[in-house]
């Protein structure tokens, strides 16, 4: 491996593990939300603040991948920042609420 490629390498890595930790904090300030929604019922928005720049991050990282273990940590993030999306919208915000058939008994 050269040393511009190992280089670019560890930019990727260093990406990576900065994308991973903003989903991370995205993913415990929504934990964080549905606890209070279940007790409260108070609906906020998750860290979406951090879920941006983690997605950016991950697309990034997603082009530049050198290795398939790169490639599929990225893809982990940017399922992990929809689902947590999905979760809060459908979940949280009853957004889907006009979407369940409710059945007459």
């Amino acid at each position: 491996m050269t040393k511009n490629n190992k280089k670019n390498d560890n930019t990727v890595n260093l990406v990576l593990a900065v994308s991973i930790t903003l989903a991370a904090y995205f993913l415990y300030h929504l934990l964080q939300l549905l606890q209070n929604v279940k007790i409260n019922s108070i609906v906020g928005s998750p860290a979406s603040y951090a879920a941006l720049p983690s997605a950016a991050l991950a697309i990034f990282v997603l082009m530049k991948a050198t290795t398939n273990k790169q490639r599929y940590i990225s893809i982990v993030v940017l399922t992990v920042l929809v689902t947590g999306f999905l979760v809060w919208l459908f979940g949280a915000t009853e957004a889907g609420s006009n979407l369940v058939t409710r059945i007459a008994s």
